[in-house]
């Protein structure tokens, strides 16, 4: 099931508690792609664990940096996490 950016959005929001959620337009100040620009350095949890750590050697619960659980919901929904930088993720559609 696809989920908008819209709606992906406002779920990050309310479900995940993130406090940094823009488009990917004010991010890059020009249209680049149907992205959401989120700040992955505010400590974020879900089911106890912070869901971004680009320094973390913790494979068992993440990859690439990204807590699994939370990628796995995400991807029901057709988005997918792509670092930006260490403290900057990109949610795109898959």
């Amino acid at each position: 099931m696809k989920t908008t950016r819209e709606k992906m959005m406002e779920i990050l929001m309310t479900k995940y508690k993130f406090s940094h959620i823009r488009t990917s337009e004010e991010f890059y100040g020009e249209e680049q792609g149907n992205c959401i620009w989120m700040s992955a350095e505010n400590g974020e949890k879900f089911y106890g664990k912070t869901i971004f750590d680009y320094w973390t050697t913790d494979y068992k619960h993440y990859d690439i940096g990204v807590l699994k659980k939370f990628e796995e919901q995400i991807q029901k929904l057709g988005w997918y996490c792509e670092w930006y930088d260490c403290g900057t993720m990109m949610l795109c559609e898959l």
